[in-house]
């Protein structure tokens, strides 16, 4: 029998965590350190089937959905299906198991699948468990941009940021996780009382990597221990609660999009993880996209509609004259955006061309969205 190869040990690393936040045994310390990235087990397989430990849960996964099809029944398996479909994610097993049922029985599952989503996250997610499910996630996010950035090197241009070299990106990561650090570390609950000592010395471009790591790995620890009862201050609107959950959500999603952007500038970008991708979705529309500083309008009200594949999730993106106004539920729209829920958001953040989406209507108004919603620093 062949030893297990890195790909394995890579997976089942996440698959230990996973447990560890099911079962309530914690998880080890976090660290953001150098790794042997694995090659992905197929082309065609994205990231999150690319693994022992996600093929697993699939099959797992896809028996349980089966069983419920032949059966009608889930009551005996919801926290199994529950917990599978977090490794595996919902769009990639129901994209899958349109061959295996056709398009009307995988309808059906999918209303039992997010029924089961919906009240599996109120009934088994505590607030440590997801908070160790950001951290876990920030940290392996953290490390893959930094094995993606050594291995384009410092001078490369990243192409899904005009301008910026790879020093650039890892430089301004940094930065932001500096900042999200002294923010809760100082248990600040305005913006204006985090200490504005947080960066310290700027590093020289060889050393930007490793003063990366260290970052990142303080910033883990940092939102491990703290205070989950202190209302840290925020800076987008409709802000998740409690604050900790908020900065652990914006740090392993600002991370996530900036390890694709390491990616872009010299390997083939993974997809975004499967278990928090219309959270992203919701963060750009209902978080981002509001704030007062936006040059998002149009002189006659405007309706957008965000419809991910493989989900009942929708939004509607109101565009008047006034600040727009996001709800999250299907509207008459004007315009309606369909396709994954990872190419919706990387081309919400203009990582990527609409090419891959599907767009009805008024073509116009996804193009005003992607024009006038870019985030600066500073």
């Amino acid at each position: 029998m062949n030893a297990p190869g890195l790909g394995t040990w890579y997976w089942a690393s996440s698959a230990f965590h996973s447990f560890s936040y099911a079962f309530g045994r914690p998880p080890p310390p976090y660290s953001v350190g150098p790794v042997i990235q694995p090659k992905p087990a197929s082309n065609f397989l994205p990231r999150p089937l690319a693994g022992a430990a996600e093929v697993v849960a699939f099959v797992g996964a896809a028996a349980l959905l089966e069983h419920r099809y032949l059966v009608g029944a889930f009551t005996p398996h919801e926290a199994a299906l529950g917990f599978l479909l977090g490794g595996v994610g919902v769009e990639e097993l129901t994209g899958l198991l349109l061959e295996r049922f056709g398009g009307d029985h995988v309808r059906t599952l999918l209303v039992a699948v997010s029924t089961i989503e919906v009240h599996l996250s109120h009934r088994w997610q505590s607030m440590s468990m997801d908070l160790n499910g950001y951290l876990a996630v920030l940290a392996t996010e953290a490390t893959t941009l930094a094995a993606a950035a050594e291995e384009a090197g410092l001078g490369a241009n990243v192409p899904t940021c005009p301008g910026w070299s790879v020093a650039d990106l890892v430089l301004h990561l940094g930065e932001v996780h500096r900042w999200a650090t002294a923010t809760v570390a100082s248990n600040a609950t305005k913006l204006s009382d985090v200490p504005t000592d947080y960066l310290g010395a700027v590093p020289e471009a060889a050393d930007a990597i490793h003063w990366f790591r260290d970052g990142a790995t303080k910033l883990c620890d940092t939102l491990a221990a703290a205070d989950p009862s202190i209302d840290y201050a925020v800076f987008l609107h409709d802000p998740m609660t409690p604050h900790l959950l908020f900065w652990a959500r914006r740090q392993t999603m600002e991370t996530s999009m900036h390890r694709v952007d390491a990616e872009s500038a010299g390997r083939p970008v993974h997809r975004l993880r499967p278990r928090r991708r219309r959270r992203r979705i919701d963060e750009f529309l209902t978080g981002f996209l509001p704030r007062s500083r936006t040059t998002l309008h149009t002189e006659t009200p405007r309706n957008l509609q965000i419809a991910p594949d493989y989900s009942d999730r929708r939004w509607t993106v109101s565009i008047g004259p006034e600040l727009p106004v996001t709800t999250r539920q299907a509207s008459a729209a004007d315009c309606t955006i369909t396709g994954s829920a990872s190419d919706i958001y990387l081309a919400l953040w203009n990582r990527t061309s609409v090419d891959s989406l599907c767009i009805t209507g008024d073509r116009s108004m996804i193009d005003l969205l992607r024009d006038n919603v870019r985030i600066r620093w500073g």
